[in-house]
């Protein structure tokens, strides 16, 4: 990375300024039943530290240099943590600043940190036959939770910088880039309701 960008990095860190794009609800509650923020994570080292020996064990180092869970045995991928029948995540007391921020996330944009919302495509990756509509259906939901969410943030991007320093690049981006297909859902609603109707309608179409 840059060295500017390194030390804007940090700076921004250090000055503990976080705003929230216009377009991101601050309200915030867990929808039962949904499985969108159940792939994708990672730990920081931190995390493993105090990680459960039961836990820890099913964990690796993947290819990119990321700490996370074992490859899951299903072929639509996901974390291994996830329970599918009872559709809640087994580690919940663990689970990594990751995915406790979910489904939101800092970046920098115009030198600024700022807080915007993930789709369920960035998550599951970036699979053309998924049309990147898919939200977390808690949002807008539930109390304001944005001054826990800003802490977090400033936390995660720390350690991410103390972890994986090589690859804060991925957090800058520029605003034009917000208004192509990929990132402009991050701030459109679903076109269907409910996450149990948007599952339908993929079995529908393929």
């Amino acid at each position: 990375m840059k060295f500017e960008n390194v030390k804007m990095f940090l700076d921004l860190i250090h000055k503990k300024e976080v705003v929230w794009h216009p377009t991101t609800p601050k309200n915030f509650e867990c929808v039962s039943g949904c499985c969108c923020c159940c792939a994708d994570t990672y730990f920081f080292s931190e995390e493993i530290e105090k990680l459960p020996p039961e836990i820890k064990e099913k964990t690796y180092t993947n290819d990119l240099g990321f700490i996370s869970p074992l490859p899951f045995e299903r072929s639509d991928g996901g974390c291994i943590f996830f329970k599918q029948e009872e559709m809640h995540c087994s580690i919940h007391k663990y689970r990594p600043l990751r995915c406790q921020i979910y489904p939101f996330v800092p970046i920098i944009l115009n030198g600024v940190i700022t807080i915007v919302t993930e789709t369920f495509t960035n998550v599951v990756g970036d699979n053309e036959d998924i049309e990147p509509w898919h939200r977390c259906y808690g949002l807008g939901k539930g109390p304001d939770i944005s001054k826990s969410i800003e802490e977090k943030a400033l936390k995660f991007l720390r350690c991410f910088f103390n972890n994986y320093n090589n690859l804060t690049e991925i957090f800058f981006k520029q605003k034009e880039n917000l208004i192509n297909k990929k990132c402009y859902a991050h701030h459109t609603k679903p076109i269907h309701a409910t996450w149990e109707e948007a599952l339908k309608a993929l079995r529908e179409d393929n």
